[in-house]
């Protein structure tokens, strides 16, 4: 696919771009259980006029995403793997480029009972690393376990551990950390479709060196949903 957009803003021709873009998606289906798919966008902009203070810089961008899908009887395996690239015309300097890894696996380990564990680990390089946008890593971790009670009822738990690593130019606002967190959620199905559920959630947030930046948080919440 690919598209042409001309946005032109008449009280602020600042922010006036016409941008090109070409969008790209091929797909196996190796098996009724088993897919692998290659996502690829490439996109160019031109500002009418750069501002340096508002990041409103010309550019190329290029983003690749590979998926891979695997499901059994009683386990299922998702992973994809995305590298994000910008290119800066007049300032090769501000390039930067981002990939993810993102993995998660489920299991229904008895008939009531389902556990998974989905892992995320991301990381942003800069060409040249500067105060507000400089380097890090991340990383997040979930573990979820969900009990099937019988006469609607689910019970579901979740684990989760979080990092995030800034290299240079740390301050309070770029602060690497560590966060950790539990929810617990009582769910019961009224239909196929229509749920209601009730829980409560904590939040521990320990910064490395700015410990002013240092949270806990907890959280009861009631809710409903419905999938269509």
């Amino acid at each position: 696919e690919g598209r042409l957009r001309h946005r032109n803003l008449f009280n602020d021709q600042e922010k006036s771009f016409i941008e090109g873009q070409i969008n790209g998606v091929v797909q196996f289906f190796l098996s009724d259980r088993h897919e692998l798919r290659i996502d690829d966008q490439f996109s160019d902009r031109d500002y009418s006029s750069e501002s340096l203070a508002d990041n409103l810089l010309s550019y190329q961008r290029n983003i690749a995403v590979l998926s891979h899908f695997l499901a059994f009887p009683t386990i299922t395996f998702d992973t994809s793997l995305e590298l994000d690239s910008t290119f800066y015309k007049s300032r090769p300097s501000f390039d930067n480029s981002e990939w993810e890894f993102q993995s998660s696996v489920s299991w229904d380990v008895l008939k009531r009972w389902n556990l998974s564990w989905f892992h995320v680990f991301s990381k942003l390089s800069y060409e040249t690393p500067r105060s507000f946008f400089t380097n890090w890593d991340y990383q997040l971790r979930s573990f979820i376990s969900t009990i099937n009670l019988g006469d609607g009822f689910r019970l579901k738990g979740s684990f989760d551990r979080e990092k995030k690593e800034f290299h240079f130019f740390e301050n309070s606002i770029d602060s690497s950390f560590n966060k950790k967190g539990q929810d617990y959620r009582l769910i019961f199905d009224l239909s196929s479709v229509h749920e209601i559920h009730a829980g409560y959630r904590w939040e521990r947030e320990r910064h490395f060196r700015f410990s002013v930046n240092d949270r806990y948080e907890e959280l009861a919440y009631v809710g409903t949903r419905f999938s269509l």
